[in-house]
């Protein structure tokens, strides 16, 4: 038998996360099954099998290329020599893109993803290392930001990288279960209101 190029192999793998991602978007995660994810996309269960070990295996791997797709953006966000003020708002208007502008399937998954990351060990694995992710580069661009006086000489880095993720995390819980829902500009002009007072210097506030 020939052998089954790269190629085909990354085609049909994506074909398998989009026909997935389609399946539990429609019914959620615990009501699908491998063998109806299959039957929607016209192949055998076996097959599914071959790229993909479980359901879960299946619903990881679709988060994981959602949030290194988010990851590639945020770092396009900070790159290059523009003032901290610039880079955060690139960043600010990144997370509400996240929230507002996504493709259906993935904003009806969101759900899903907060939801199960409770019960999932891989995906509460997948949701902290994006959280450290996510840290870390605003450790980063609030250090870049002291070393060139653009936010508080007595700034702790550590605390607002983890209050402001924590600000984002409140936001996004509460948009998805519609106890608060915010527009996009409610939500970018408290963000920006509140973290100016807390990170630039007195003579910018």
């Amino acid at each position: 038998m020939p052998k089954v190029s790269l190629e085909y192999e990354q085609a049909q793998r994506e074909r398998i996360l989009e026909g997935a991602a389609q399946s539990f978007a429609d019914k959620g995660y615990r009501q699908t099954s491998i063998d109806e994810i299959a039957r929607n996309l016209g192949i055998s269960k076996g097959a599914v099998y071959i790229y993909f070990k479980s359901k879960e295996e299946l619903f990881v791997a679709i988060f994981a290329q959602y949030l290194a797709e988010d990851r590639a953006s945020l770092d396009s966000c900070v790159a290059g020599t523009a003032p901290l003020e610039v880079k955060l708002e690139k960043v600010l208007d990144e997370f509400l893109a996240s929230l507002f502008d996504a493709e259906p399937i993935r904003a009806r998954l969101l759900p899903e993803f907060w939801t199960e990351a409770t019960r999932l060990p891989a995906l509460q694995k997948l949701r902290n290392e994006n959280k450290r992710f996510d840290r870390d580069l605003l450790v980063k661009l609030l250090h870049q930001g002291l070393a060139t006086s653009e936010v508080r000489a007595d700034l702790n880095i550590i605390e607002v990288a983890e209050i402001i993720l924590a600000t984002c995390e409140g936001i996004v819980i509460n948009n998805l279960t519609g106890r608060t829902v915010l527009s996009r500009e409610e939500i970018k002009r408290a963000v920006r209101n509140t973290f100016a007072l807390v990170i630039l210097p007195p003579t910018k506030n």
